[in-house]
């Protein structure tokens, strides 16, 4: 029996970091407009600790649809904190089903004054 997937465990909101061309370059994010719902995945125990030898402190690990112009230059907002994209794996499930799975660390530098608002 197939098994479709349900992304109900809540909405992204995705940001490119961009330079701007200001004389002293500074890095914002730019909104690319869309909300894209996910759903949780475990961190498993030996994730966690292999991930912590390299002081890797991985907040979440969530799997969206597949979005293949997803990289690493991308910011994940989920409510009010934002996370930075640490890996990002494109799959299929067992089930046929195009995922892309992403681990996320939280930036705590990242905040509204980051993003650029000139539409």
């Amino acid at each position: 029996m197939i098994k479709v997937p349900f992304y109900n465990s809540g909405i992204i909101d995705l940001y490119e970091r961009k330079d701007d061309n200001g004389i002293y370059p500074k890095t914002v994010l730019k909104s690319c407009q869309m909300g894209i719902w996910f759903r949780e995945l475990n961190i498993y125990d030996s994730m966690k600790v292999e991930f912590n030898k390299n002081s890797i402190n991985v907040n979440r690990k969530i799997a969206i649809p597949q979005y293949r112009k997803i990289n690493s230059r991308y910011v994940v907002r989920i409510g009010k904190d934002f996370y930075t994209i640490y890996n990002i794996v494109h799959v299929t499930t067992k089930d046929g089903f195009k995922e892309s799975e992403l681990t996320l660390i939280r930036d705590e530098g990242i905040n509204e004054k980051f993003i650029d608002t000139i539409v």
